[in-house]
C-alpha cells in the first residue's frame, strides 16, 4: 500500500481487525482515500466468548445516555466496529485526524459501485500469515450479532446475489480475454504499450483534428479558379477515395498528373486503403508509362484529363483497368466534377452505409511499417525504368527529417509551400507528408510558370520551396525576380549547385537548403549545414562551402565514402582529406528498401551491406562530402534523369549509327544536357547521303523512342570513340572534347 491511488478498496475478509485498522490508520493521516467492504468477515483472535466479554465491558464504558454522542447501538454494526477501531488509533479530535476519517468508508457486503472495483488485500493483516495454524478466531460479523446487528442474514443473502452475478461477469471477462489473446496471436499488430507502426498517412487525420479549418490546399485549378480547401475537407477527401477503393478491391493505383490536389490526396487515400502508389512522369512517352504500370501492375489509374491521351497504349493493351479522371476543376459534384470527385462521393456514401467508421475504418496506422506505401520509378541508370520501393516506416522518417532540415515547423506560424517539385518525383521528396505533418499549406501548381511564382512569393507569403538549380536560375533570372521582404527557404538539389547561382539567390531572400539525395533515399538524404565561421570567409569561399553535399540527416546515418578500387561488397572509407576520390555510400532509416521485382539490382544496390550512389565525390575532415563526378554518368538535366547509357542505346538504332557516346555538358537553361558522340556505319544513311548531327537529333525528336526531355543538345558524328583496351568508351576523354579540348581521334 505504499502506492498513492485515488481510492483504495479493501476486502476485509480474512483480515484481523487491529492489524488491519493499524495499516489503514497510517495510510488515511497520509493522505489515501481508503474503501473497506465486507466488515462482516473481519476477523479477531482468540476464543469467540472472550471476545464478547471484552466487547460487553467496552459497551458499557459509552456514553449511552447522551445520543448526541453516538451512544452504543452505532457501534454494534461491523463496519462500525471496525469504523471505531480505527478512530482510536488516530488523533480524530485535532483538525488532521477529522480529514482522515472522512477519507474512511466502510461497509458490510460489497454494495455498488466497488463489486466491478478492483479489491486488495493487506498481506501484513492477514489472518492465515499472522496467526499460529490451529489459534482460534471469531468474526465481527458473529460479534455484532450478538449485540443487536440485526442485518446479518440480509447481508448474507446480498451476498450470495452478488457472488451469482460475479461469476457470470467473470465468466465473460475471462471468455474476453480468451478473445483478446486469440486476436493478439493472430494479428500482425505490435501490442506492446510503448511501440506502434509508423506511417505518415496519419499526418492528415491528426491534421485534420488539430486545426479542421486551417487551409491544407491553394491552388488555379484547370479552369482558372482559385481553389481553397481546409485541412478537414481534404481528410474527408481522401478518407472517400480511401473508401471507395477498399469496396472495389483495388489495392496498386497509378497516377498519372501535375501537381494537383488530386495527386496530394491521392496519396493519402491510397496508402488508409492500405495500397500503395505509383507516380509516372507525364513527360514521358506512351511506351515507358506503359512499361512502369505494367511492371508495377497497377488495378487502377488516377489520371489527370489533361494527361489522359498518354495511357490510349496501356488502355488498349488493359482494358480491364479501369481508369479516373481527376477534371482538376473547383467543383466537386455536378457537370464540372469527373470520375475522380464521383468516386470520392462513392466512397464517402459507402462508409456511411457500413456505419460511419471514419478514419477508424482505414490505415491511418499500417497493419505492417515495412509494408510499401508507394513505388518510385527513376529515369534510370540502365534501359528501363526501375521501381524503388518506399515502405510506410521509411517515408514516415524521411517526411519527419524534411521538416527538420529544411526547417518546416518554425516558430512564426504555419509554412506556405510552393510545390515547384514534381509530386510524382521520389514522391515529392516525401514533402507531401512533411508539409501536412506540420499543418502547412499546400500552394498546388500545374505548371512552372516564373511570373507566377513570384506573383505567389510576394502575395502569399510562401515560406518554403524546392527546386533543382535550373528552376532556380531560370527564376533569378526572371523579369519578376525582386528581393523579397520575407525570407524564403529554397531546398536545392537535383544536381550541384554553383556558387554563383546561391549568391544571385541570397541577393532576392532566397536562403538555399542544400540537400543531396536520390529516389533510392526517399529524395533528400544529406544536408549542407551552414556554419557560423564561413560569414568571415571570403564571399567565393563561403559559397563554395555551401556548394557541398554535406552530412547525413536527423533520421539517418552520416554519408560515407568508399575506395572504389576493391573487389564487390569490400567497403573500405577514403581518407577524409577532401583529396582522395571515392563513392558515396548510404545507410540507414531513410534508404529504400530495394528495387521491385528485381532481386539482382537490389543485391548491387546493397553490396556490402550499404546503399551504392554511383556518385563519386571527396571526403572531408568534417565529414562532409562533395561530389565531383557521377560514377554511371547520369545526366541531370532540369531535375530529370537521363542514363547515358540507355540514350546511347536508343541512338544506336539509328540506321545509320554504328556505336555511340554520351556525356553531360553544361546547358544555362537545363543545367546539364546530353551531347552524343557517334561513329556512322560505312557508307552513311541509306541514300547514301552523309549523316549529320543535326539529322541524329531531328530523327531522335520525331522517329525514335526517346522521350523529349532525353534528346541530345548537341550530336557529332566522329571517326572513332576513344576506348579502353577492354572496349569500354572512355567517358571522360569524350568530356574533354566536348569542352574543345584538342583530341586524337
Amino acid at each position: 500500500m505504499s502506492t498513492f491511488e485515488p481510492v483504495i478498496v479493501i476486502d476485509g475478509k480474512g483480515h484481523l481487525l487491529g492489524r488491519l485498522a493499524s495499516t489503514v490508520a497510517k495510510q488515511l493521516l497520509n493522505g489515501q482515500k481508503i474503501v473497506v467492504v465486507r466488515c462482516e468477515a473481519l476477523n479477531i483472535s482468540g476464543e469467540f466468548f472472550r471476545a464478547k466479554l471484552k466487547y460487553q465491558a467496552f459497551l458499557r464504558k459509552q456514553t449511552r445516555f447522551n445520543p448526541t454522542r453516538g451512544g452504543p447501538f452505532h457501534f454494534r454494526a461491523p463496519s462500525k466496529i471496525f469504523w471505531r477501531t480505527v478512530r482510536g488509533m488516530i488523533p480524530h479530535k485535532t483538525a488532521r485526524g477529522a480529514a482522515a476519517l472522512e477519507r474512511l468508508k466502510t461497509f458490510e457486503g460489497v454494495p455498488p459501485p466497488y463489486d466491478h472495483k478492483k479489491r486488495l488485500v493487506v498481506p501484513q493483516a492477514l489472518r492465515v500469515l499472522r496467526l499460529k495454524p490451529g489459534r482460534k478466531y471469531c468474526t465481527v460479523g458473529r460479534l455484532g450479532h450478538e449485540f443487536g446487528w440485526k442485518y446479518q442474514d440480509v447481508v448474507a443473502r446480498l451476498e450470495e446475489r452478488r457472488k451469482v452475478k460475479s461469476a457470470a461477469y467473470y465468466e465473460r471477462k475471462k471468455t474476453a480475454r480468451r478473445q483478446l489473446a486469440e486476436a493478439k496471436k493472430n494479428s500482425s499488430f505490435n501490442h506492446h504499450y510503448n511501440f506502434h507502426t509508423l506511417s505518415p498517412t496519419f499526418f492528415l487525420p491528426r491534421a485534420a483534428a488539430i486545426e479542421p479549418d486551417a487551409i491544407a490546399i491553394y491552388h488555379r485549378t484547370a479552369n482558372n479558379k482559385i481553389l481553397h480547401r481546409t485541412y478537414e475537407e481534404a481528410a474527408d477527401r481522401a478518407r472517400g477515395l480511401a473508401y471507395y477503393l477498399k469496396k472495389h478491391g483495388y489495392k496498386r493505383v497509378g497516377i498519372l498528373a501535375t501537381n494537383t490536389p488530386a495527386f496530394l490526396e491521392s496519396l493519402f487515400g491510397i496508402a488508409a486503403a492500405g495500397g500503395l502508389s505509383v507516380g509516372v512522369n507525364y513527360r514521358l512517352k506512351k511506351d515507358d508509362i506503359t512499361y512502369i504500370f505494367d511492371h508495377a501492375e497497377v488495378d487502377l489509374i488516377i489520371a489527370d484529363a489533361e494527361f489522359s491521351y498518354l495511357l490510349s497504349a496501356y488502355s488498349s493493351q488493359h482494358p480491364s483497368v479501369p481508369i479516373l479522371i481527376d477534371t482538376d476543376t473547383d467543383a466537386i459534384e455536378g457537370e464540372l466534377s469527373g470520375p475522380f470527385d464521383n468516386a470520392v462521393l462513392e466512397g464517402l456514401q459507402h462508409d456511411t452505409r457500413i456505419g460511419n467508421k471514419g478514419w477508424d475504418g482505414l490505415e491511418a496506422q499500417a497493419k505492417d511499417e515495412e509494408a510499401l506505401i508507394a513505388l518510385a520509378y527513376t529515369s534510370g541508370t540502365t534501359a528501363r525504368p526501375k521501381g524503388v520501393e518506399y515502405t510506410h516506416r521509411g517515408a514516415y522518417l524521411a517526411a519527419l527529417g524534411n521538416v527538420i532540415e529544411s526547417g518546416l515547423n518554425f516558430h512564426k506560424g504555419r509554412c506556405r509551400y510552393l510545390w515547384t517539385l514534381p509530386m510524382f518525383h521520389a514522391t515529392g521528396w516525401t514533402f507531401p507528408w512533411s508539409i501536412t505533418a506540420v499543418r502547412g499549406t499546400h500552394y498546388c501548381l500545374r505548371k512552372i510558370d516564373y511570373p507566377e511564382i513570384w506573383r505567389l512569393l510576394k502575395t502569399e507569403k510562401i515560406t518554403h520551396f524546392n527546386a533543382a538549380p535550373t528552376v532556380n536560375t531560370l527564376l533569378c533570372a526572371s523579369p519578376a525576380a525582386a528581393p523579397l521582404p520575407s525570407p524564403v527557404r529554397v531546398t536545392v538539389a537535383a544536381s550541384p549547385p554553383t556558387p554563383h547561382l546561391f549568391r544571385q539567390m541570397t541577393k532576392l531572400n532566397l536562403h538555399p537548403v542544400h540537400v543531396y539525395g536520390l529516389t533510392e533515399t526517399y529524395g533528400p538524404i544529406t544536408k549542407g549545414y551552414h556554419m557560423l565561421s564561413w560569414d568571415d570567409l571570403p564571399e567565393t569561399e563561403r559559397y563554395e562551402q555551401m556548394a557541398r553535399q554535406g552530412h547525413g540527416f536527423v533520421t539517418s546515418l552520416p554519408a560515407r565514402v568508399i575506395k572504389t578500387d576493391q573487389a564487390d561488397g569490400v567497403i573500405i572509407d577514403v581518407e577524409r582529406n577532401g583529396k582522395e576520390i571515392g563513392e558515396i555510400v548510404l545507410e540507414g532509416n531513410i534508404c529504400a528498401k530495394g528495387y521491385h521485382k528485381d532481386g539482382d539490382a537490389t543485391r548491387k544496390l546493397w553490396a556490402g551491406g550499404v546503399s551504392h550512389t554511383g556518385d563519386l565525390a571527396v571526403w572531408y575532415p568534417d565529414r562532409a562530402v562533395k561530389i565531383l563526378d557521377r560514377k554511371k554518368d547520369i545526366i541531370i538535366s532540369g531535375g530529370e534523369n537521363i542514363s547515358s547509357v540507355a540514350l546511347e542505346s536508343m541512338l544506336a538504332t539509328h540506321p545509320a549509327i554504328l556505336e555511340a557516346g554520351v556525356v553531360a555538358v553544361p546547358d544555362s537553361h537545363w543545367g546539364e544536357r546530353p551531347k552524343a558522340f557517334v561513329t556512322v556505319k560505312e557508307g552513311g544513311a541509306e541514300d547514301g547521303n552523309q549523316v549529320t548531327g543535326e539529322d541524329v537529333i531531328e530523327w531522335a525528336k520525331h522517329q525514335s523512342g526517346i522521350s523529349r526531355f532525353m534528346v541530345p543538345r548537341e550530336v557529332e558524328v566522329v571517326r572513332e570513340l576513344p576506348k579502353t583496351s577492354t572496349g569500354k568508351v572512355k567517358k571522360n576523354v569524350l568530356r574533354e572534347w566536348a569542352k574543345g579540348m584538342a583530341r586524337e581521334e
